[in-house]
């Protein structure tokens, strides 16, 4: 600092310093009882500050651990999907049926073999529909066996070889891929082989279409208190599902600007509470969201409440400090007025 800033200081200190001393009594004390307000409001404002952030550090985690549990029920439902697939590749009446059209050349025996592979899925699909399994079929070089015979209207011939030729590399392994582009469903794949005398012979292919429609709904119902939230799911680059709400603009500047595992978001001057994360056993990246909008107005009417309750306070105690200085004051003034009388009476 130099000598003329620090001259200049001084000078205004002492300045500020003599005008304080000369004030009178009246505007000293209320000087004193302002700065005491002014020093208390601003505690009170930083110790609203640092509740208000605690608060909403605690909404955040709450509203993304609420939205994470419907994650959780996304994954449970294409695993039960996975239970049962092992069952139908195990089943005796599927491996049978599946293993006479293969080595026979009987058409009666084609017949009666396709009727009890199309019961039995039929009855399996029952035991998934809930979860989200819209059909199931099981291909071999003969013939498909679907629960649904209008099946072409939701699978394209590309997309159903592509699902074989990867489960069939798989050796009877799980395999999950999108479903064609826009549908919002998955595909579940698996190899069929033959496991009679340990052969491992294929039979044919079960596929297994997925509505994630579906399983959102339910994953929404789940979480009773957000039962309006969307999701965006993603496998590496490839947006799987995407809600009716959003367009595909929307949801690429969303998968963009999620940055944090939970934050808000400004979309189309709404706010929304955000999570991202992974399917919990399936790698698929989840955008989780619920309209933030209430929330924020609730708590912006809070604080605007709160500041108010303040700024009436601080107008409060100003008045009511006036009023009772004047009052002191008045006693000082009549004090000093018998005091005057009593020392003319002595002289």
């Amino acid at each position: 600092m130099s000598y003329g800033s620090h001259g200049f200081i001084s000078f205004a200190a002492r300045s500020i310093r003599y005008r304080l001393n000369n004030l009178p009594l009246f505007q000293k004390i209320l000087f004193i009882v302002l700065n005491n307000v002014f020093l208390i409001m601003v505690l009170s404002l930083f110790g609203l500050r640092l509740y208000t952030g605690a608060y909403n550090e605690l909404l955040y985690k709450t509203t993304a651990g609420n939205l994470t549990h419907s994650a959780y029920t996304i994954s449970d439902s294409l695993k039960s999907i996975e239970n049962v697939s092992s069952t139908i590749l195990a089943a005796p009446e599927i491996q049978i049926s599946l293993s006479a059209i293969a080595e026979l050349n009987d058409r009666a025996a084609w017949t009666n073999a396709n009727r009890v592979i199309i019961n039995s899925l039929q009855t399996y699909h029952s035991s998934v529909k809930d979860n989200g399994a819209s059909f199931l079929m099981i291909q071999n070089e003969h013939f498909h066996n679907s629960t649904y015979t209008m099946w072409k209207s939701k699978l394209s011939e590309e997309r159903l070889q592509e699902a074989i030729e990867v489960a069939e590399q798989k050796k009877g392994a799980v395999v999950w891929i999108p479903a064609d582009p826009g549908s919002n469903a998955l595909l579940m794949s698996r190899e069929i082989r033959k496991v009679d005398n340990l052969s491992l012979k294929h039979l044919g292919t079960l596929v297994v279409y997925v509505d994630l429609n579906n399983i959102i709904r339910k994953a929404n119902a789940a979480a009773t208190q957000y039962s309006d939230s969307q999701y965006i799911l993603c496998s590496k680059d490839q947006k799987i599902y995407v809600p009716e709400e959003f367009s595909d603009s929307l949801a690429d500047k969303i998968i963009s600007s999620s940055s944090e595992k939970y934050q808000t978001l400004k979309l189309d001057s709404h706010t929304y509470f955000t999570v991202h994360n992974t399917i919990p056993g399936y790698g698929l990246e989840y955008y989780s969201l619920v309209s933030y909008d209430e929330i924020i107005h609730t708590l912006h009417t809070s604080a605007a409440f709160i500041l108010f309750i303040l700024f009436a306070g601080v107008v409060l105690i100003v008045f009511i400090s006036y009023c009772l200085i004047r009052s002191i004051l008045k006693h000082f003034k009549i004090l000093l007025k018998k005091m005057d009388k009593c020392s003319c009476a002595v002289k």
